[in-house]
């Protein structure tokens, strides 16, 4: 039996010649997988709708602001940031009821996609984690989550210009 492995990110391509994207990386690391394990991804998107990138089947959630533009400290902006995590939460559960079956997830950078990895853990949908986090990641995200995410049985791994690095 194949692995499968779900991948939780904020940014992925909508189409297989989505080369502007910065999820670029992402769809690059799920089609190398893709190779020797059944590959699904979770990622928010511009509507809701799931699929196939490259053979990769893709659910996205819709929410169409950029996430890097939203300033927490901004009463408006704050709104939709409470908005993009509910949002978030609701297509994780759909993405798990037709996903039940994962073996692991990789998380690709600590926040959002670790918090949503983290919830799922939380809500005992899954035991096998691992969280790629970049050398930038964690500088602007809350302390508490980083803490919560470091009690969970979570694998963190480390990647910047030397490769990946075991925390």
């Amino acid at each position: 039996k194949k692995l499968k492995i779900g991948i939780i990110t904020h940014n992925f391509p909508n189409s297989e010649k989505d080369r502007q994207n910065a999820g670029v990386f992402v769809y690059d690391l799920a089609r190398v997988l893709n190779k020797k394990a059944d590959i699904v991804v979770f990622s928010v998107g511009t509507k809701n709708e799931t699929k196939k990138i490259g053979g990769i089947k893709t659910y996205f959630f819709e929410f169409r602001d950029r996430l890097g533009n939203l300033k927490i400290h901004h009463p408006h902006h704050l709104v939709k940031f409470t908005q993009f995590f509910l949002k978030a939460k609701k297509a994780l559960h759909q993405f798990f009821d037709e996903n039940s079956d994962l073996d692991f997830i990789i998380s690709m950078w600590a926040f959002p996609a670790g918090d949503f990895a983290n919830y799922l853990y939380k809500k005992g949908y899954t035991k096998n984690i691992i969280l790629i986090r970049f050398c930038e990641d964690t500088r602007s995200i809350p302390g508490a989550i980083c803490e919560d995410l470091r009690s969970a049985r979570i694998t963190w791994l480390f990647a910047g210009a030397c490769g990946a690095i075991r925390e």
